[in-house]
């Protein structure tokens, strides 16, 4: 579905962990969405544990699973190639 479903078949080093949340975080900021919405839009609620995941992806902290990754895909829109 997108670069951050490649990159999470791949993920050894922190590196690529933080270049992942770089991604998500530039391409909701593209999509005039906020953490709130993002959160909704894979399946959490828009609530502090919600936008928390949300945030913690986005700062690399957390690594999203297999099926969170090709939701936040579709969520933002984001085509194979990017």
């Amino acid at each position: 579905y997108s670069l951050i479903y490649k990159c999470y078949n791949n993920k050894k080093s922190s590196a690529l962990v933080a270049n992942i949340g770089e991604h998500i975080r530039k391409i909701r900021l593209l999509r005039n969405m906020i953490q709130g919405e993002l959160a909704v839009a894979i399946g959490f609620e828009d609530n502090d544990y919600g936008r928390g995941r949300v945030s913690k992806y986005e700062r690399g902290i957390r690594v999203p699973k297999e099926d969170i990754l090709i939701k936040i895909s579709k969520a933002l829109n984001i085509n194979s190639y990017y």
